[in-house]
């Protein structure tokens, strides 16, 4: 049920599981994640650097030159829903601003049976 409501907001199914994960156990380098959650340790990589630049994962160096991962605050995915709404609203407002010049240049075809002139050369 969670993993179709995250993807319903725009996440892969591999960012959710990757998200989800880090929910539920904290922070974890990049082996571990791709370990539990199935996904291959270079798109565990991949994956977690698109959820870094939703600001839904941050990592952290550790001294042992072990890099961790953990997972943002779920208040984040109510902000990125909100931020989507506002793009949509935006684009339907912009469609509706331009909708009457669209309409106007589309152009209309009539077929009448039996009219030769409206056929199409062969």
């Amino acid at each position: 049920m969670e993993e179709k409501i995250l993807m319903d907001c725009g996440l892969s199914a591999e960012q959710v599981k990757v998200y989800l994960f880090l929910l539920k156990n904290g922070q974890a380098p990049a082996k571990r994640i791709a370990t539990a959650t199935g996904v291959g340790r270079t798109l565990t990589y991949k994956v977690l650097e698109q959820l870094i630049a939703l600001e839904l994962v941050e990592k952290k160096d550790n001294i042992t030159k072990v890099t961790f991962f953990f997972p943002a605050h779920p208040q984040r995915l109510k902000e990125l829903a909100a931020k989507k709404l506002q793009t949509t609203e935006q684009a339907t407002a912009n469609l509706n601003s331009i909708y009457g010049a669209l309409t106007s240049e589309r152009r209309y075809f009539k077929y009448w049976p039996g009219d030769q002139s409206n056929q199409l050369p062969h």
